[in-house]
């Protein structure tokens, strides 16, 4: 088990498990990027920063935990946004979108991804 840290009151923490659906196994060591949500009336765009967004990587059971992140809007990406990526769905196949609240933990549960473990 992993200990997640609680975030102070203006931050907020993000976790989850990367999961390689055609390895059926955890990703280890995967990159996990949080993309900031951009609105304007009924549309939105999602971007990832390579120099600023918050990211990790995941542990060797493919737990991630991204702590001290400002309270926003976010999508999933997994991989390397500037070559091979994936981001995590909505149900209708749309980029989901997580909601992240100031002093809580988001736990996004198990994200399931086509993506498969680079082999040593």
């Amino acid at each position: 088990t992993t200990s997640i840290p609680l975030p102070g009151a203006d931050k907020t923490t993000v976790t989850g498990i990367v999961f390689s659906t055609p390895m059926n196994q955890p990703y280890p060591n995967a990159p996990v990027w949080l993309a900031e949500v951009f609105r304007e009336g009924e549309y939105g765009a999602y971007v990832v920063n390579v120099a600023a967004s918050p990211s990790t990587f995941a542990d060797e059971q493919g737990v991630f935990i991204i702590e001290n992140v400002d309270p926003k809007e976010y999508v999933i990406v997994i991989g390397n946004p500037e070559s091979i990526s994936e981001v995590i769905p909505d149900d209708t196949g749309r980029a989901r979108v997580w909601k992240t609240e100031a002093g809580k933990v988001l736990d996004v549960g198990q994200l399931n991804i086509s993506l498969s473990p680079p082999t040593p």
